[in-house]
C-alpha cells in the first residue's frame, strides 16, 4: 500500500464562498474536476448562513471551511457548520467531503485530523460530527471519524473531546459506545 498523499488545509476567502453561493465565482484550475461537490455548495450557503444569523464576521473567525489541497490541487472540503456558542462548552460540529477520485487513499482521515488540531489549537472543548443513514459513503465516513478517535454519543452524534480532557463530557454523551 502506498503511503498516504500530503495532504493540507487552505482557508477559503469568505469572498470566494459568497461567489459560490451565488453563482459567480469562476472555477479556478487548481480545482479537481470533480469539485465542488453539491455538499461543497450547501455547506458554504449552510455556514454564511449561520454568520449573517448570528451576526458575527467569519472573515476572522477560525470556525470557517478549507479547502483539502493535495498535490497543489484542491480536491475537496472540510470545516466548521459554525462557530461554538458564546457561552458554555466550546462545541462545534465538522463535516468534509473528497472527490471520488481521491478516496480510499486517506486524504479524509488526514483532512479530518487537520480539522481537529485546528480545533483544539482554537479553543475547541468538543467536536462533533453526523453520518446520515442515508449516505451511500457512511461506511468510509464512520471510518474516517473512528480513526480520529470519535466515538458514537447517546444522541446518536459521534464525538471527540480535546485531549487532555480530565473526563468525558458526560453532559454532552461524549464516551458511549462506537
Amino acid at each position: 500500500m502506498s503511503a498516504a498523499p500530503d495532504v493540507r488545509l487552505e482557508r477559503v476567502p469568505v469572498a470566494v464562498a459568497r461567489a459560490l453561493v451565488d453563482g459567480s465565482l469562476v472555477r479556478p484550475r487548481t480545482w479537481h474536476p470533480e469539485f465542488p461537490a453539491g455538499g461543497t455548495l450547501s455547506a458554504a450557503r449552510m455556514l454564511l448562513g449561520a454568520y449573517e444569523a448570528l451576526g458575527r464576521d467569519p472573515e476572522t473567525s477560525p470556525w470557517w471551511f478549507f479547502a483539502v489541497v493535495v498535490d497543489g490541487r484542491v480536491v475537496g472540503d472540510a470545516g466548521f457548520h459554525g462557530p461554538p456558542p458564546e457561552d458554555g462548552p466550546a462545541e462545534v460540529e465538522v463535516g468534509y467531503q473528497v472527490a471520488p477520485a481521491l478516496r480510499g487513499r486517506g486524504v479524509a482521515t488526514r483532512a479530518c485530523a487537520l480539522l481537529l488540531e485546528h480545533a483544539w489549537r482554537h479553543g475547541a472543548d468538543v467536536v462533533r460530527a453526523e453520518v446520515e443513514p442515508d449516505n451511500p459513503d457512511g461506511p468510509a465516513s464512520l471510518a474516517v471519524l473512528r480513526a480520529n478517535g470519535f466515538v458514537r454519543t447517546p444522541r446518536g452524534d459521534l464525538a471527540v473531546v480535546a485531549p487532555g480532557s480530565a473526563e468525558p463530557v458526560t453532559g454532552a454523551g461524549v464516551g458511549g459506545p462506537t
